[in-house]
C-alpha cells in the first residue's frame, strides 16, 4: 500500500493548518450564517479531530504498529468510522492489521489471479465505471442478476472473497490516486449503484446470506469509510423483507449513506453522475464498445496520472486551499455536503 500511502511525508503541515472550512475575523456576513461542518477528511478537521489524529499516531508508534504507509488519510478512515473515539479506533485498527496478516493480503495482491473473472461476471455483474460529478469512482453491482448456484460451480466463496480484497486494494492503490490526480484533491470514497432488477426472495438462501455477511464484514471492518454514497435502484416491494435481514449487518453510518428507490431512479442518479459517465441501461448516454461492464474506463485507465505522484499532487492542492481560503467557496461547500459529514460536536 506504500504507493497510495506515500502522502505520509506530507502529513503534518496539512493538519496544523486545517482552515478550508474555518472562518477568519474578516469573513463575510454570508459565510457567518453558514454552519461550519467538519467532514473528518483532509482539509476539513476540527482542532479536536487534529488532536485525536496526532494522539492516535503517538499510541500506534508506541505500540510499534505505525508504518510508513499509514498516512494521515489512511488513519482518518478508521477515526471517522469510530467517530474519533480513540480506544474504539485503536481496537479497530489493530484488528484490521492482524486480519491483513492472517488473510495474506500482501501475498494476494502480488500473486492472486482470478482466471474465472469473465465467467463470474456473467452470473454476478459488478464493475467500476468512470466517476461521479465530484470525482469519485463509480462502482456498479447488478445484484438482481446474481445466480449463486451457477456462480459456485465456476468458483468458490473463498476465491470470490479473495477477489474482493484484491479489488479493494486496487481501489485504494490505483483508482483513488488516479481520481485524486484528475480533480486535484483527495478522493478516498466511491459512489455505488446496486441494481435489484430481477431480484427475488428465492435468491437469498442461507448460503447467500452468509456470503453477503462475510463480504460486508470485510468492507466495514477492514476497508472502512470507503463508501461515499450508495443508490439501491429498482427495489421491488419485497425488498423491504430483504432489507430487514441485511440492515443489521451494516453500521449506522453506512446505513445513512444508502438511498433506496424503485424504478424511477434516473433523475436521482443524474443529479450525481453526468450522463456521459452513466451507462445507457441506467439512464445515461455511455455505451462502451463491448459493454460498460467490461470497459474498466476511468481516470485509472485513460493515461492520466496515477499512484504516488497523483496523490501527492492532490494533497498539495488541499494544503494550498487550507492555507489560503478564509471562507469556503460554494463549490467547496457542495463537495463537503456530498461527503460523509462528521459534525464538530461528534468529536467533542
Amino acid at each position: 500500500n506504500a504507493e497510495y500511502m506515500g502522502v505520509a511525508s506530507c502529513r503534518s503541515k496539512s493538519y496544523q493548518h486545517n482552515t478550508m472550512f474555518r472562518r477568519k475575523s474578516n469573513s463575510s456576513p454570508k459565510a457567518d450564517k453558514k454552519k461550519i461542518k467538519y467532514t473528518g477528511h483532509m482539509g476539513s478537521l476540527s482542532p479536536q479531530m487534529v488532536d485525536a489524529l496526532e494522539q492516535f499516531k503517538v499510541e500506534l508508534n508506541e505500540a510499534g504498529m505505525l508504518r510508513p504507509e499509514h498516512s494521515d488519510p489512511y488513519l482518518l478512515r478508521f477515526l471517522r468510522a469510530r467517530k474519533f473515539d480513540l480506544p474504539k479506533t485503536k481496537k479497530m485498527f489493530i484488528e484490521c492489521q492482524n486480519w491483513r496478516v492472517e488473510f495474506g493480503v500482501e501475498d494476494l495482491v502480488k500473486n492472486f489471479v482470478f482466471e474465472e473473472k469473465v465467467l463470474v461476471k456473467e452470473h454476478y455483474p459488478q464493475y467500476y465505471h468512470k466517476t461521479d460529478k465530484i470525482g469519485r469512482p463509480i462502482y456498479i453491482e447488478r445484484l438482481g442478476a446474481l445466480d449463486f448456484k451457477k456462480l459456485i460451480k465456476i468458483t468458490t466463496e473463498e476465491r470470490i472473497l479473495q477477489h474482493y480484497v484484491v479489488e479493494y486494494e486496487k481501489l485504494v492503490n490505483i483508482k483513488f490516486p488516479a481520481c485524486s490526480g484528475r480533480v486535484g484533491r483527495l478522493i478516498d470514497q466511491s459512489f455505488t449503484i446496486v441494481d435489484l432488477k430481477g431480484v427475488s426472495m428465492s435468491m437469498f438462501s442461507k448460503q447467500v446470506f452468509q456470503f453477503v455477511k462475510a463480504a460486508s464484514r470485510i468492507g466495514q471492518d477492514y476497508y472502512p469509510e470507503m463508501l461515499g454514497q450508495m443508490f439501491i435502484i429498482n427495489a421491488p416491494m419485497l425488498f423491504s423483507g430483504v432489507w430487514t435481514m441485511v440492515k443489521p449487518l451494516l453500521d449506522e453510518k453506512t446505513r445513512n449513506k444508502i438511498t433506496i428507490v424503485g424504478s424511477s431512479y434516473k433523475e436521482k442518479l443524474l443529479e450525481h453522475v453526468a450522463p456521459e459517465n452513466l451507462p445507457v441501461m441506467f439512464g445515461g448516454s455511455c455505451d462502451c464498445p463491448g459493454g460498460c461492464q467490461n470497459s474498466d474506463l476511468g481516470p485509472w485507465s485513460d493515461g492520466g496520472p496515477t499512484g504516488e505522484i497523483a496523490m501527492v499532487s492532490a494533497v498539495a492542492e488541499a494544503e494550498h486551499a487550507s492555507e489560503h481560503e478564509a471562507v469556503p467557496s460554494d463549490s467547496a461547500l457542495s463537495v463537503a455536503e456530498e461527503l460523509d459529514e462528521v459534525a464538530l460536536n461528534e468529536a467533542s
